[in-house]
């Protein structure tokens, strides 16, 4: 579907499901770049809240919050999202 029809609403949900499904299966590091590359490609926070969501979950499992602080500063420092705000 993602490559078919790029452009759809449903491509960003797609994405998800396969980090989530990377994610499940014990791949963090997988699902990681996957939740990234959807927050990069979706840069509103309503686009990315539930990749943020995963990287959140994967980062405080591994017991690396600092990563996690980290990366969203990094994403503040871009302009890309205002999180940690709500």
């Amino acid at each position: 579907m993602v490559q078919q029809h790029p452009n759809s609403p449903h491509v960003r949900q797609s994405l998800l499901q396969t980090a989530l499904v990377h994610k499940r299966q014990g791949d963090a590091p997988r699902a990681l770049e996957e939740f990234k590359a959807i927050v990069a490609q979706y840069p509103t926070v309503e686009g990315s809240r539930d990749a943020l969501a995963g990287i959140e979950s994967i980062y405080v499992e591994q017991g690396k919050v600092g990563e996690y602080e980290s990366y969203l500063r990094s994403l503040r420092l871009r302009g890309s999202h205002d999180v940690g705000s709500g």
